[in-house]
C-alpha cells in the first residue's frame, strides 16, 4: 500500500472529485485515478462510487478511512518535525468551528496568524459540536472551537481523546428587533405575543436556547426558523419580530440602525467557547503557533472587556 494511494483516497473523502484531489497534491487527474485503482486492486473491493456530481466512498472504504487518515496524519507529523528545525515556514492547520465562530470571530484570528506565519495554510470545517468532536478525535481536525453548553448535550463526547487548550470567550447573545424598542429594560414576558425568528430545531444551539428560555420562564412564539445567522438577521430586519443572536454578529447592524437591541431584565444567554485539540505526544509547530495566537487574542479580549472598552 503506497502512501500516495492512501493520501489520494483520504483526500477523495474530503474533496469529492479526482480533479480536486489532483489539484491538492499537484498531480494530474490520471495519476490520482491510477492511485485509486491500484489501491482497489490491492484491497480487492471498490472504494468509491459516483453519487450525483461527486464521488463518494463505499462502505468498505469508509470502514478503513480512520486508519488511512491516521497514516496521513503520521506522515504529516514526520514532515512537520523536520520543518520545525527550519522554523514555521509552511504547514497546514485544520480548524473546526461552527458557522457563528467561522463568520464573526475566526477571520480576526486568522488575520493575526497569517501576519506572523504567511507560509502556513488553514482549512476550515464547519459542523455541529458533535461532528467537530468526532472529527477531532479521529484525526481529521487539528483544533476545534467548541461551545461548552452544546457539549453538555452529548456527555459521552467529553470522554473522547481531546484536551482543552484554552477558554476563548464567553459569547454573549442578545435579543434584537427590526423595529425600535423601548429604552428601558423590559421583562422578556412583554414579548410573548411578538413573532420570533430562531435557528432550526436540529441545530445544537436550539437546545441551548430552549434551556435558556425555560430558565427565564418564557416560551417564544416562533414563526420562522433558519440555518444561518445572516438569514435570520435579514428576516428580522424585514419582519416585525425578534430574534436571539450572538452579540458579535449584530453589532454592525445595531450601530447602523438596522437592528435594535432589546433591553431585557433577565440575564442574557452566554456560551463559553473553548479551543480543543487531540491528545498526542507531538503537536505540529503550525498547530502550536495557531493555539498560541488564539490564547493571546483571547487574553487581550478579556483584558479589554474587563476595562469596559470592548
Amino acid at each position: 500500500m503506497d502512501f500516495r494511494e492512501v493520501r489520494s483516497l483520504a483526500l477523495l473523502a474530503e474533496l469529492g472529485s479526482i480533479r480536486r484531489v489532483a489539484e491538492a497534491v499537484h498531480l494530474s487527474s490520471p495519476s490520482v485515478h491510477k492511485h485509486l485503482k491500484t489501491l482497489e486492486d490491492e484491497l480487492g473491493t471498490p472504494l468509491y462510487e459516483r453519487k450525483g456530481r461527486s464521488l463518494k466512498l463505499t462502505e468498505a472504504a469508509e470502514t478503513i478511512l480512520p486508519h488511512l487518515r491516521q497514516i496521513v496524519a503520521e506522515h504529516d507529523t514526520a514532515v512537520d518535525v523536520l520543518d520545525e528545525w527550519k522554523g514555521i515556514k509552511r504547514g497546514l492547520v485544520r480548524i473546526g468551528a461552527g458557522q457563528i465562530i467561522s463568520s464573526y470571530w475566526l477571520p480576526l484570528i486568522l488575520a493575526r496568524f497569517f501576519a506572523r506565519y504567511p507560509g502556513v495554510n488553514a482549512s476550515i470545517h464547519s459542523g455541529s459540536a458533535k461532528t467537530l468532536v468526532e472529527r477531532l478525535s479521529d484525526g481529521a481536525l487539528d483544533v476545534a472551537f467548541l461551545p461548552v453548553p452544546e457539549l453538555h448535550e452529548e456527555p459521552r463526547l467529553l470522554m473522547n481523546p481531546f484536551e482543552v487548550v484554552c477558554e476563548v470567550t464567553n459569547q454573549e447573545w442578545a435579543l434584537v428587533s427590526g423595529r425600535p424598542t423601548p429604552r428601558r429594560k423590559c421583562p422578556i414576558a412583554d414579548f410573548a405575543s411578538v413573532p420570533f425568528v430562531l435557528y432550526e430545531k436540529d441545530l445544537g444551539i436550539n437546545n441551548v436556547m430552549n434551556r435558556y428560555f425555560a430558565e427565564v420562564g418564557f416560551r417564544p412564539r416562533v414563526v420562522v426558523r433558519c440555518d444561518y445567522t445572516e438569514a435570520i438577521k435579514a428576516m428580522v430586519q424585514r419582519l416585525p419580530g425578534i430574534s436571539l443572536l450572538p452579540l458579535w454578529g449584530v453589532q454592525k447592524e445595531i450601530q447602523g440602525g438596522t437592528l435594535w437591541l432589546v433591553r431585557q431584565c433577565e440575564r442574557p444567554l452566554s456560551l463559553k467557547i473553548v479551543l480543543a485539540r487531540q491528545k498526542r505526544r507531538y503537536v505540529p509547530p503550525a498547530v502550536t503557533a495557531f493555539t498560541d495566537v488564539v490564547a493571546g487574542y483571547a487574553t487581550q479580549r478579556a483584558h479589554v472587556g474587563a476595562s469596559g472598552q470592548d
